[in-house]
């Protein structure tokens, strides 16, 4: 097949997060089964107009306001009826959506990573945020029609109650990299007395509230350290500032540690040796991260934002309600410093993250991908 990929970041990207993660996974799994990849997506410092790379052939054009119009021109100029099905990422990033269903006839699979609405209201200025809330709901009546993929079933509920068709939807789950599978497992006693929280500076992630909980986890385990862990935002650079400042304020400089743009080795590394995994985002689609710190025994503490797909409570992590930091801190605590407790989840976590791998993501994708392609003609005598 000819797949032609529509999102805002593509695999090079160095400031995607893990819903880019998830299109490049699939884009790439597609590539490696042997059909013919295009991706077309912003530019970003340093990134050419058009390479090739992982089977790929990826083209560049615009940034956040102006990749939908550069699509346009570049489908009608030249690519319209190049290819057999177009894969679009219906929202996501801070941009204008592509609108791809009102213009291209090639049959069309979309993705949604998750509900955007809390995510523009801590990102964005408020009548950009109120915009792109507003035009959320058309997107599902533009989209009712189409097959759209979702990476939960959180996801899923949530954009039923703005309109996407329900029979139209299917969960397909993000997979973790094969070198989180072959993880030596350490015991409590061997790691060393730290939590991690590994997330990409954006406040909607609420790194913050990891900061505030560690001051009271802190009076209970003095030596206890935070190391927060991620990659660069591209649209709020004064986060991670605040972030500094705020420990500094608490008083927490010798217990907390900012590690920057890490490589994949580097984190399983980073989770391999660390206690808990802490998750307070107030938006998650999924949360492959909870998973990836699972297959390295590491259970998590996440807020109630983070689906059940990837968090079950009691089993590989302890959910708290969304902005709790007392409760938050307290779990924290509870977690770390019981053995028996710690080593159950552990144990589980173990268990649950086996369930999880890309190459079973795409094998899903590509079966729903097929759905969308016209069935041949079938005629008399044939």
């Amino acid at each position: 097949m000819k797949i032609l990929f529509l999102a805002y970041r593509d695999p090079l990207n160095p400031f995607g997060g893990g819903g880019d993660l998830y299109i490049g996974e699939i884009a790439r799994g597609c590539a490696r089964r042997g059909h013919q990849v295009t991706f077309i997506s912003s530019m970003f410092p340093g990134g050419n107009s058009e390479e090739y790379a992982d089977g790929m052939r990826i083209i560049r054009r615009g940034n956040g306001f102006t990749l939908f119009a550069r699509i346009f021109t570049l489908y009608v100029k030249h690519l319209r009826g190049e290819f057999d099905v177009i894969v679009e990422e219906i929202i996501g990033g801070p941009r204008v959506p592509f609108f791809a269903a009102s213009y291209m006839r090639e049959a069309i699979i979309g993705i949604v990573q998750q509900r955007h609405r809390e995510i523009f209201r801590y990102q964005l200025p408020f009548p950009i945020a109120q915009f792109l809330s507003l035009v959320e709901p058309l997107c599902g009546l533009l989209y009712r029609s189409r097959i759209v993929v979702v990476n939960s079933a959180r996801t899923l509920g949530e954009l039923r109650g703005i309109g996407f068709n329900e029979k139209k939807m299917r969960v397909v789950h993000p997979g973790i990299n094969e070198q989180f599978l072959t993880v030596t497992v350490r015991e409590l006693d061997s790691r060393d007395n730290q939590v991690v929280c590994i997330a990409k500076a954006r406040r909607y992630k609420l790194i913050d509230h990891a900061i505030l909980a560690m001051k009271s986890v802190c009076k209970a385990i003095p030596t206890c350290r935070l190391v927060i862990a991620g990659k660069s935002s591209d649209v709020d650079r004064r986060y991670e500032s605040y972030l500094r400042e705020l420990v500094g304020r608490l008083g927490l400089s010798k217990n907390v540690v900012f590690l920057k743009d890490i490589d994949e080795t580097a984190k399983v590394r980073l989770l391999s040796k660390s206690r808990a995994l802490i998750l307070p985002s107030a938006v998650e689609g999924f949360g492959i991260v909870v998973i990836e710190a699972n297959a390295c025994g590491t259970p998590a503490v996440v807020s109630d934002r983070v689906p059940s797909d990837a968090a079950r409570n009691g089993y590989n992590a302890m959910v708290v309600e969304f902005g709790r930091i007392d409760e938050l801190s307290k779990r924290i605590v509870s977690l770390i410093s019981n053995k028996k407790v710690w080593d159950d989840m552990s144990k589980n976590a173990v268990q649950w993250a086996k369930k999880f791998s890309w190459n079973r993501t795409v094998d899903e994708f590509l079966q729903n991908l097929r759905d969308v392609l016209p069935r041949p003609s079938k005629r008399h005598g044939i």
